[in-house]
């Protein structure tokens, strides 16, 4: 057995005899050396013809078995299955690696299991809390009670410009819908087929009238106008009916299903406390999503998720009558079952806070707390099953939720089967280890995959 020192970090390496002279890495620099051909170094000559001295005495010895340099430079040891005095080997990227090595830093594995080390960005509790206070102090006068999401420490490396850009447009689609919607302008007439008009049933009258009454959706003065001449030349109990269906698509008060409804709808929202709420969950979870996978692959996602999110909504409405739905919490959610699969562990800060009435001199109490994003999302998965077992009608479009993540979950998946994104944390590692690589990949070649 042969020890030497690393001239780099100074490490004490042993290797076997017949490594003497070979190249190699040191296995905690990485460095590349060449091993002794003995442990004990030969003594170096002095005087004025030390040089002269060395030479000779390297003439006299035995000349060596010359051998052809190899390409590479090769690692000290060469089976990872079997450990030698030195070390072992990582076994997805057979780095040579100490003996007591529990981690290999490279692949973020833990060797026994190969399950991935569990990384997160740093957050300053204390930080947090202030910043979460200042906004809500002013919000908690509208809004006294409210539990949301504030911040995610899931990493990711890349900047969220696809969600950023989501949040904007959402914005901005929603104010200018507003603007003419809540003036009861004209233009809704079109507008209205921005929305996402589920149910094929007929209408009745009374839904019929309804609209017109409370809605600028279609124009009233003309079906006054349209029922007053047919009034006399058909029944009276089909005269709403006839009155609707002699009118145009635009002065009708009900909308009609458009393909592109699918998508638009996501991007609109029925008032400033529905935009706020699917707005925070966008931020805080669609972002990490964006961070992992890419600007390319979020911006693709996105309206594919709307997509899927609205088919499950019209296939459960079917039976019913018209009705339009509008919001992005379809595709929201569908991103929120992605940050499942790609974050299960990953911790997530949620506020709660009260502002409290007159007895308590409206007192606000807010306190944080952190859940594992898998909680989080399922316990809205739960919310949305449980309403949509007891059938409540409570103007949220359940089945829209629940059509998002499953598609979520999906995508996630075939993202990393593809070997197109990894986490280093995902659902599928975290649960199989080293029996996820013929799935989803090795975390040695993880390196090779990039998103937009």
């Amino acid at each position: 057995m042969i020890s030497f020192q690393c001239p780099q970090c100074g490490s004490v390496l042993r290797v076997a005899d017949d490594k003497g002279g070979r190249k190699g890495r040191c296995p905690r620099c990485s460095s590349i050396l060449r091993v002794p051909e003995s442990a004990e170094p030969a003594p170096e000559p002095s005087g004025p013809h030390a040089n002269d001295a060395a030479l000779g005495a390297a003439d006299d010895r035995p000349p060596r078995r010359a051998a052809a340099a190899p390409a590479r430079p090769e690692p000290l040891r060469t089976d990872p299955l079997h450990p030698t005095a030195a070390g072992t080997f990582c076994p997805s990227c057979a780095r040579p690696l100490p003996m007591d090595a529990k981690v290999c830093v490279d692949c973020g594995i833990y060797l026994p299991s190969g399950r991935p080390v569990l990384t997160a960005r740093d957050v300053d509790r204390n930080e947090l809390e202030g910043r979460v206070e200042q906004v809500l102090r002013p919000i908690s006068w509208l809004i006294p009670f409210g539990l949301y999401p504030v911040y995610s420490e899931a990493p990711g490396r890349k900047k969220p410009w696809a969600v950023w850009v989501i949040a904007a447009a959402t914005v901005l689609a929603s104010v200018v819908f507003w603007s003419y919607e809540w003036r009861g302008a004209p233009q809704m007439q079109s507008l209205k087929n921005l929305m996402l008009w589920a149910g094929k049933a007929p209408a009745s009258d009374e839904q019929i009238i309804a609209f017109y009454e409370y809605t600028s959706y279609g124009d009233s003065d003309a079906f006054v106008r349209k029922a007053e001449e047919l009034e006399g030349t058909v029944p009276e109990d089909r005269l709403i009916r006839e009155t609707y269906q002699a009118l145009t698509p635009e002065q009708r008060s009900l909308g009609e299903f458009h393909l592109y409804q699918m998508v638009t709808s996501a991007f609109l929202h029925a008032d400033i406390m529905h935009l706020a709420g699917n707005l925070v969950f966008l931020l805080v979870l669609g972002t990490r999503v964006n961070a992992l996978v890419g600007n390319v692959w979020t911006a693709l996602l996105y309206p594919l998720l709307a997509v899927l999110a609205a088919w499950a909504h019209m296939t459960a409405e079917a039976a019913g009558v018209p009705t339009p739905m509008l919001g992005a919490s379809g595709a929201i959610m569908g991103l929120a079952g992605m940050y499942l699969v790609l974050f299960p562990l990953q911790r997530v800060y949620m506020a709660i806070w009260m502002r409290w009435g007159l007895i308590a001199r409206f007192r606000l109490s807010i306190k944080i707390f952190a859940v594992r994003g898998v909680l989080l999302v399922l316990f809205y998965v739960a919310f949305d099953v449980i309403f949509t077992l007891v059938g409540a009608e409570t103007g949220t479009a359940h089945w829209a939720h629940l059509g998002g993540i499953p598609f979520g979950l999906a995508a996630a998946t075939a993202l990393l089967t593809f070997r197109l994104v990894t986490s280093h944390a995902d659902l599928v590692s975290l649960a199989l280890g080293k029996y996820a690589w013929p799935l989803i990949g090795a975390p040695v070649s993880h390196g090779q995959h990039k998103g937009g």
